[in-house]
């Protein structure tokens, strides 16, 4: 075999390695999963205490919140409010603002997801959501919360 013939067969034998590992590429990359898509609801279970030192008064309820919508609950003391954006030019996520009697920002706590749910089906130790217990005080009450995707509104 001259150069001219052998370097023919390495280019042929070179064309048919890389033609099996593209194959074998295509074949690897279209096995990969799909990001799971975003929740279709944000559930956050809450309880207020006008006094944070006694259970007489307290109020315990959840709120459920669909994508793109807000949802809040009002008590004498605090209000709670939250967000969950889709799609907005800041991205996807959780927005949670609590608010003093005088509808004066006491705390507030952003959740920021991408296209894909990770972020948002997290489940803290406890079994407290994405946001893990979250408390906050002002003028003697307490506000607990957490929130957490609603697998429940998942179901087709």
């Amino acid at each position: 075999m001259d150069d001219g013939e052998l370097r023919r067969a390495r280019g042929a034998h070179l064309r048919r390695v890389l033609t099996w590992a593209g194959a074998a590429v295509v074949v690897v990359g279209g096995c990969a999963q799909p990001p799971e898509p975003l929740p279709a609801q944000i559930e956050c279970t809450y309880q207020f205490r006008p006094d944070a030192d006694r259970d007489a008064g307290a109020t315990q309820d959840r709120l459920l919140v669909e994508q793109g919508e807000s949802a809040g609950a009002e008590f004498d003391a605090m209000a709670l409010q939250v967000t969950y954006t889709v799609g907005q030019p800041d991205g996807n996520g959780v927005r949670v603002v609590v608010s003093g009697d005088a509808g004066e920002p006491l705390s507030e706590y952003r959740y920021q997801a991408g296209t894909a749910a990770q972020t948002l089906h997290t489940e803290f130790a406890g079994g407290h959501g994405f946001t893990g217990l979250l408390t906050t005080y002002d003028d003697g009450a307490r506000l607990q919360f957490w929130c957490s995707a609603n697998r429940a509104a998942e179901t087709p």
